[in-house]
């Protein structure tokens, strides 16, 4: 088996384990912003705690028909936080 061989089969099999594994993304408050639950995370918010974000809600999409980044990521922190 050649060295080109042996890395695209250790690429493939990486590819299959990884999809494997995927994750839904939930969207408890609001329909956008999905949010992945990952339970061995270290880090996670304080349901006790009053956080303060700044979010850039001004800059938009390039398609105006589309969901601005801004309004994207204040949807994700109500998902995550709330």
């Amino acid at each position: 088996m050649t060295a080109n061989r042996l890395l695209l089969t250790l690429l493939l099999l990486y590819l299959l384990c990884t999809c494997g594994r995927a994750q839904d993304q939930v969207t408890p408050v609001v329909p956008y912003g999905g949010i992945y639950a990952i339970p061995e995370a270290t880090v996670t918010p304080d349901p006790t705690l009053d956080y303060r974000l700044v979010i850039d809600v001004m800059s938009g999409h390039d398609k105006p028909d589309s969901l601005g980044l801004g309004l994207y990521n204040v949807a994700r922190m109500l998902n995550l936080f709330l």
